[in-house]
């Protein structure tokens, strides 16, 4: 079974925030579900369908949980899938968790346990008090957040997929790191701060530009995380110079980094080894050959 976790799911389910229909940026989350074969049920989705459960199933299809999550593009269909993994519950009382499928049914009418037919499906951000906090593909015809009381009417059930806990999460590699005065930047829309690297969401959020201070490195089943003043963000979605073990890399989305090779940063030229630490003097011969390995 997959061994990803809520939290994984939901960073990847927020990458997408924002995709419409207006610009053709949700043409990308059609075509992941396209990409998967064979297509389920032998149909292909078009660009003009509805894209709701197309958008949940392709962020199972990125991540590889598709074990967990049932790809599906249609609302009815995918509940059936649930049901027969023993993932399921009927109860619109339920109170939800963090990665949960929510579904919708926009004709219920309020009155006992909602069982008509469901219209929308979306991904369970988090829950507080009596709030649902969802995201969702093809709400007003782009990526964005609902909020939703529980027990809330239009409510037609929930998909529970049996997500790793955070104890079957290997933590390792910690490291003592740190940064210069520019800080590192953040280059999410938004980025979920946790209590432990893939743990549990603190509810507090840092946005796209804002600079931050790492102050810790782990991996999380081999996912990079960085830990700050306020709770561990994943390293994928940062921007910038850091110090380790005495020497500098430089940061870019993805957890990647330039290696061997010279780098235009910020107007400077640097250079980098094949590990991509960045050269200093002791690297540089007289003759002005560099050393990069």
């Amino acid at each position: 079974m997959s061994k990803v976790t809520s939290a994984e799911v939901i960073a990847k389910a927020v990458e997408f925030y924002g995709a419409n229909e207006n610009d053709g940026s949700h043409k990308k989350i059609v075509d992941i579900y396209n990409g998967y074969l064979p297509h389920p049920r032998g149909y292909k989705v078009k660009y003009n369908d509805s894209w709701c459960a197309t958008y949940v199933s392709a962020v199972a299809i990125l991540l590889g949980c598709t074990d967990i999550i049932p790809v599906e593009c249609g609302c009815e269909e995918m509940i059936k899938l649930f049901k027969s993994i023993g993932c399921w519950i009927e109860d619109d009382s339920y109170i939800p968790s963090e990665g949960d499928v929510i579904f919708y049914d926009w004709q219920d009418s309020g009155v006992g346990d909602n069982k008509g037919h469901s219209d929308h499906v979306g991904y369970v951000v988090s829950v507080s008090k009596n709030a649902i906090k969802v995201i969702e593909g093809n709400k007003d015809d782009k990526v964005m957040y609902r909020y939703i009381n529980v027990n809330g009417k239009f409510i037609r059930g929930y998909g529970v997929p049996k997500y790793a806990k955070a104890n079957d999460v290997a933590i390792e590699g910690n490291k003592p790191i740190s940064t210069g005065n520019a800080k590192v930047k953040i280059t999410a829309s938004a980025l979920t701060i946790r209590e432990t690297p893939k743990g549990k969401d603190t509810g507090k959020r840092y946005y796209y530009g804002e600079k931050i201070v790492p102050l810790e490195k782990a991996f999380a089943n081999g996912e990079p995380w960085f830990r700050t003043n306020k709770g561990w963000i994943s390293a994928k979605y940062l921007e910038g110079w850091i110090l380790e073990d005495g020497k500098w890399w430089y940061l870019t989305k993805g957890y990647t980094y330039p290696t061997g090779k010279f780098e235009v940063i910020d107007g400077k030229c640097y250079c980098f080894d094949c590990e991509g630490w960045m050269l200093t003097s002791d690297r540089i011969k007289p003759d002005g050959e560099v050393i990069l390995i």
